[in-house]
Formats: C-alpha cells, sequence, structure tokens
C-alpha cells in the first residue's frame, strides 16, 4: 500500500494523506485498492496511520478527547483506523460523529471566510471517508449520496470524485 501525500490549499497548517483501502472487515479484501480514503497526518495519531500502526492509532484515539476541530480530527482519523484493522460498524460511528462535528464547526465559522474554505474541506473529506464505510457495509446508495454531497461542497477535491467513479464500476446506480 502506497501513501500519496497531498496538501490542500484549504488545509494550509495540516497535512492530508490519501490511504487506499485494501484491508479492513471481512469481505473488504475484495475492495478494490482505488478507493481512498483520507487522514490527518499532523494531528490526532496520524503519525502512527502513516506508518501503518493501525492497532496503536485506534488505542490512542478511543482514549483521546478533543474539542472543536480536534474532536473532528480524532472522529475522522478513528474512522481511518478503525477501516484498517476491520472494525466496519465502529467505522460508522466514528465517520458519523466526524461528519457532525465539523458539520457543526462550519455551521459557526461563518464569519471567517478563510476558516469557512478549510472546514468546507474537512467536511468533503468526513463525506467521502464514510462513503467509503458505507461501500464497506454494502450501502452503495448512502455512498453515492455522500461522494456526491463532498463533491458538491468541494469540487477540487479529487477522492470523492475517485471514489464516486470506482462505486459507478462496482455498483451502478439503480433506476
Amino acid at each position: 500500500m502506497n501513501f500519496r501525500h497531498t496538501t490542500s490549499k484549504y488545509v494550509l497548517p495540516l497535512a492530508v494523506a490519501l490511504l487506499a483501502i485494501t484491508a479492513g472487515p471481512a469481505g473488504a479484501d475484495e475492495l478494490d485498492p482505488k478507493l481512498t480514503v483520507t487522514f490527518i497526518t499532523d494531528a490526532a495519531a496520524g503519525k502512527a496511520i502513516r506508518k501503518k500502526q493501525y492497532d496503536l492509532a485506534v488505542r490512542k484515539l478511543e482514549d483521546a478527547n478533543g474539542r472543536g476541530i480536534n474532536d473532528f480530527y480524532i472522529a475522522n482519523n478513528l474512522c481511518v483506523s478503525y477501516l484498517k484493522v476491520g472494525e466496519a460498524d465502529k467505522a460508522t460511528e466514528a465517520c458519523d460523529i466526524a461528519v457532525a462535528r465539523i458539520k457543526d464547526i462550519v455551521e459557526t465559522s461563518r464569519n471567517s471566510s478563510a476558516l469557512t474554505e478549510n472546514h468546507q474541506t474537512m467536511l468533503a473529506i468526513a463525506l467521502s471517508n464514510r462513503g467509503v464505510v458505507y461501500i464497506v457495509n454494502d450501502m452503495p446508495e448512502l455512498a453515492r449520496s455522500d461522494f456526491k454531497a463532498a463533491i458538491d461542497i468541494r469540487s477540487g477535491l479529487a477522492q470523492p470524485k475517485i471514489n464516486l467513479a470506482r462505486l459507478a464500476e462496482i455498483a451502478p446506480a439503480t433506476a
């Protein structure tokens, strides 16, 4: 598994990294590594995730407490870590928390355009990650909805586009 590190112009202080999903819950080994999730490398056990120490990341993050944006970082990175250790149900819960936390932050930061841009990017990342979890849990329509929402929020972000395209290949939309 290769890490592709990217830093978004909207994510100035933090680096984000893409991680291909090649392992995870039972049945996830059938998932194509073209699906990607994004974790925050500079926060919330990101270094452990980058080193593929997913069990360590889970242990650290399950005991972590955060406020504000740090709560989002913890939930987002826990979502990714749970996927990698095969805990799809826990990944769903962590991703739901990440989406809820960053949505709250976006709503309260409307007075600062720079913060809003950054937080909207984080929201798109969280939605894309949750979409991958939905694929793992065999919920393709929910995945499709999250990928489309992420694209609507941040059209320049590659991950939800990549994941949506792959979803179209593995689970075409039902009419």
